[in-house]
């Protein structure tokens, strides 16, 4: 399946009348010393945050949806990501010597946005050097935000684990006879076996610390085969090391594949020196089979169907990690 991080440099459009003057107000009223020159709209849209370029500076705004208030813990993990020696873009503090700034302030907040310097730089392209860079950063993120109270952190994802709860209901349902439902219907007992999998190993996964859990190839910043920046902060969730690294994994390495700049025995051998990837295959699928448990839901519980693009990239990824994390015995 083509990668969907195909794109090895921003991609600029013209930002909108609203986007303009919404960026434009937020900089005037927070950074009066930016000079506000032309204003670029960064990548596609995305549901909760957009992302802009201000002459040399990168503006970020996201918008206070439930969860977002994690936008005010980014300073911490950037403090402790670069103590780790990973790299990051600089922050430019606002006028009152603030890192994140909230808008508006007087009523009820509607944006949360910061400032950083712009990195001229393109993404990962999967090439075997920025792969295993990419390898050594996974394995370094390992109890970097150990220090961290997780008590009240807005991302837990696998808090309140219905997959195989979803999975049934689902075949509960009268079928509908929609292209959706034919392609779903026959996968979920399979589904429901790899959820009560999950429920199995449980018992062994430590939630009680942080890990960025989508350090998919546009979160990577490269020049001159040097890793420049790390991105997106805001994905680092508690999720267990082991399912954080295996998703990881296969978002790199299934770039690299589709991309042909490594084989699949190319992506085995490295990742392999790095990791037990027999090991972390089974929590790669835990992830795929949750992310399928949610557009199920939305799909079939709610009517909802904002997410059923993302169907047959995660069915079809149950088959990718499959292979990715074959063993395989390197002479």
């Amino acid at each position: 399946m083509p990668d969907n991080h195909t794109p090895d440099i921003p991609e600029y459009t013209r930002a909108t009348p609203n986007d303009v003057g919404l960026v434009k107000k937020l900089l005037q009223i927070n950074y009066p010393n930016i000079p506000i020159t032309r204003i670029q709209f960064i990548g596609k849209v995305n549901i909760n945050s957009k992302n802009f370029r201000v002459g040399q500076y990168y503006v970020k705004i996201i918008k206070a949806y439930p969860g977002a208030e994690i936008t005010l813990k980014v300073p911490l993990l950037h403090t402790l990501m670069r103590q780790a020696k990973i790299p990051l873009p600089a922050f430019v503090p606002n006028n009152h010597a603030q890192t994140v700034s909230i808008f508006p302030e007087e009523t009820r907040s509607q944006y949360y946005f910061y400032v950083q310097r712009f990195i001229d730089a393109h993404f990962y392209t999967g090439m075997q050097t920025e792969f295993e860079i990419a390898m050594r950063i996974l394995k370094r993120q390992k109890g970097i935000f150990s220090s961290i109270d997780i008590n009240d952190w807005p991302k837990k994802p696998y808090q309140n684990w219905t997959a195989h709860i979803i999975f049934e209901k689902i075949l509960s349902l009268p079928e509908d006879n929609s292209p959706f439902d034919k392609l779903v219907r026959p996968e979920v007992p399979a589904f429901i076996k790899q959820a009560k999998g999950f429920d199995q190993t449980y018992p062994i996964l430590n939630f009680s610390q942080l890990h960025h859990f989508d350090l998919h190839p546009h979160n990577f910043l490269f020049r001159n085969k040097v890793l420049h920046a790390v991105l997106d902060l805001e994905s680092i969730s508690v999720v267990p090391y082991e399912i954080a690294t295996a998703f990881n994994i296969y978002k790199l390495a299934r770039k690299s594949i589709a991309t042909h700049n490594m084989t699949l025995d190319e992506v085995r051998k490295v990742a392999g020196t790095f990791f037990n990837l027999e090991y972390l295959r089974p929590f790669a699928i835990y992830e795929l089979v949750r992310r399928l448990g949610v557009v199920l839901k939305l799909h079939y519980l709610e009517k909802n169907k904002v997410w059923d693009q993302d169907l047959l990239k995660h069915m079809i990824g149950l088959h990718e990690v499959d292979l990715i994390f074959r063993q395989k015995s390197f002479a």
